[in-house]
């Protein structure tokens, strides 16, 4: 990729996000305080800009409420960016450092050791086989406008820059992104 013209953003703060709750594919609405956000958002100045978004609700509507603020833009949504898929845990308030329950244990562990071992959770290989067809989906879609704008979910954007960044996708890596901030991503590795 030639230009660094790619920016990342998390969806904007759920109820979900707020109440503790671990999301997964199952989705929730925007808070008032992230569309009231999302509205107000300043995005980089470019002749036209392509919106990726993950066709989960929470992204997808983050990526309309982008769109409205740029006259230039389009949106595309795709699996691809979904997060991951966290089986039984989906849905169920974060228990922290729970040591009693084996699925809140191993889904707490999921930066030390490959395989998260919950219940219906999407595998490690299933999940790199799909980032690796998200990268070369956003570097074709990057050549068709001045600048991308990805709308995804943490879990999915800390596997991703592990990926790219050559690092076990289970790694910790540099995080989870906060809800609602927008980054320039740097592509050189890509």
């Amino acid at each position: 990729m030639g230009k660094n013209n790619i920016w990342v953003m998390r969806h904007g703060e759920t109820v979900w996000n707020r109440q503790g709750r671990l999301q997964g594919q199952l989705d929730s609405e925007l808070t008032a305080s992230a569309k009231s956000a999302l509205r107000k958002y300043e995005l980089p100045k470019v002749t036209s800009l392509s919106i990726l978004s993950s066709d989960l609700g929470r992204a997808l509507e983050t990526a309309k409420h982008l769109q409205s603020r740029v006259s230039c833009s389009r949106v595309t949504s795709s699996p691809l960016l979904r997060e991951r898929h966290f089986g039984v845990l989906q849905g169920l308030l974060i228990e922290p450092s729970d040591t009693k329950n084996e699925q809140w244990r191993h889904y707490h562990s999921r930066y030390h050791q490959t395989g998260l071992q919950v219940t219906g959770c999407e595998s490690d290989l299933d999940l790199r086989l799909r980032l690796e067809r998200a990268k070369q989906w956003i570097i074709t879609e990057s050549k068709k406008s001045d600048a991308v704008l990805l709308v995804v979910h943490g879990e999915w954007w800390r596997a991703f820059d592990n990926l790219v960044s050559g690092r076990p996708i289970w790694d910790v890596g540099s995080g989870i992104i906060s809800n609602g901030v927008l980054s320039q991503v740097i592509t050189k590795n890509w």
